[in-house]
């Protein structure tokens, strides 16, 4: 019998490799999109627009680092706690809710205002360059386009309109 195998050896071992490749494939996938689903997984819902877990965790990084820059001497411990992260998820949903009421009432903002607001407020003075046009490698270094700067501004001006709670401070809106 040893003598067939040691005789057949290839054989073997391409009838080994059947066997046990297509398990690690199957399992392999599965374990992968286990792990992308995490993400993906759903914590929250306001009018059947999910909140995921990567938007919670994204979203209480930036709360996380905006108390650092403010309050240096605060232990990370505390902006990691359960507690912080159910404010972090709190302040979601309302800016969410607050999102939909604003859709619903049809609310927007006319570029006019947008413009009129980012020459005027002190708060964008470090984006603007010469000609009051938006410095965009200040917005790159931020991680955003010249797009997604003004979609914020605009949705922080509809749902805020005394206050623009703007990401990257507070100002007042005039």
């Amino acid at each position: 019998m040893f003598d067939f195998v040691r005789k057949h050896n290839r054989l073997f071992l391409g009838l080994i490799l059947l066997l046990i490749l297509p398990s690690f494939v199957v399992f392999g996938i599965q374990g992968y999109s286990g792990m992308t689903e995490g993400a993906n997984a759903s914590v929250a819902k306001v009018d059947g627009q999910k909140i995921t877990q990567a938007e919670w965790d994204a979203s209480h990084q930036q709360q996380a680092q905006r108390v650092r820059q403010q309050r240096p001497e605060i232990d990370p411990k505390l902006l990691d706690s359960p507690e912080a992260r159910a404010q972090t998820l709190d302040a979601l949903v309302r800016e969410r809710v607050l999102t939909v009421a604003a859709d619903k009432q049809h609310l927007v903002v006319g570029n006019d205002r947008l413009q009129r607001l980012f020459v005027t407020d002190p708060q964008f003075a470090m984006l603007r360059n010469a000609d009051n046009s938006i410095n965009k490698d200040l917005l790159a270094a931020q991680g955003m386009s010249v797009a997604m700067f003004e979609a914020r501004l605009r949705q922080d001006i509809t749902l805020f309109p005394y206050t623009t709670l703007f990401r990257f401070g507070r100002a007042s809106c005039r």
